[in-house]
């Protein structure tokens, strides 16, 4: 990943975007209304209506573990065109671990991408859950 910018996590949520993917349109990123799903961070365009934002949003600690999410760092893959936020916690030796969206049930038994079947998980803890309930 490479790193732009560390931010504060309320800073960032609090910009979150509660947009129905129903209600967007795709090329443009924009709603039947017009407003904007994109919004400008440190000099770079940022979809602020990501599911992931969203349930950060709702709650910010890892659902098994506790950690909590304290800080947002603007990266993106060394492929990727944009930046996009991720949140990670701190552990107890002071390393950050990122946090993630988890499937409450997962997508391969039968569960959907509705935030209602999606919760806040460490990536410790949501690899070591994998595709179990």
């Amino acid at each position: 990943m490479i790193r732009k910018s560390v931010h504060d996590v309320n800073d960032i949520l609090r910009q979150t975007l509660f947009i129905s993917k129903k209600n967007r349109f795709k090329s443009s990123l924009k709603t039947e209304s017009g407003r904007e799903c994109k919004v400008l961070i440190n000099n770079e365009l940022i979809n602020m209506a990501s599911d992931s934002y969203k349930v950060f949003f709702n709650n910010r600690k890892c659902v098994k573990c506790s950690i909590e999410g304290q800080l947002m760092a603007m990266e993106k893959g060394e492929n990727d065109i944009s930046y996009h936020f991720n949140m990670y916690g701190i552990d107890e030796f002071g390393h950050e671990v990122l946090m993630t969206k988890d499937h409450i049930v997962p997508k391969s038994k039968g569960g959907n991408n509705s935030l209602s079947n999606l919760q806040t998980m460490c990536v410790k803890c949501n690899n070591k859950k994998g595709n179990n309930i």
